[in-house]
């Protein structure tokens, strides 16, 4: 009996470690933007594609989310992603990188706009909540 019960203890223990182990994983998830890069300049008339990385690598069901919004007056990045319509957004992206479409159904980048972007990766079985990027910025020359 005595050797039922110390398993059982072990097992809890183990078991806790496991989960306590889960949860940091989730809380330290980060998602880091590569391009374009911070304050960027990028030719309006190239394809602009958006890449970020995910650290510790996340499950490969985990989707992603990406917000673009053009910056007004003296708006940090920041502060333009969490009071501004977004220009254009596009969830559930599964890869690590989105190229900006250039279909007339897309609203285009303007000339000389200053654009800020994040992504998103949202919150799933593997993770408890959305997990934002740093704000990015870019213009449109």
């Amino acid at each position: 009996m005595k050797k039922l019960i110390l398993s059982l203890c072990m097992l809890t223990v183990v078991y806790s470690c496991q989960k306590t182990n889960r949860e940091s994983e989730q809380l330290t998830t980060k998602v880091s933007l590569m391009s374009p890069e911070k304050n960027a300049s990028v030719a309006g008339t190239a394809e602009l594609r958006f890449s970020w990385a995910v650290a510790p690598t996340p499950n490969s069901e985990s989707l992603y989310k990406i917000r673009i919004v053009e910056i007004t007056g003296d708006q940090s990045p920041e502060q333009a992603l969490r009071c501004c319509k977004p220009h254009f957004e596009k969830d559930s992206l599964i890869a690590f990188s989105f190229i900006y479409p250039k279909s007339a159904m897309i609203p285009q980048l303007k000339l000389g706009s200053k654009y800020g972007w994040e992504v998103i990766l949202r919150k799933s079985k593997f993770n408890a909540a959305d997990v934002l990027s740093e704000a990015g910025s870019f213009s449109v020359k």
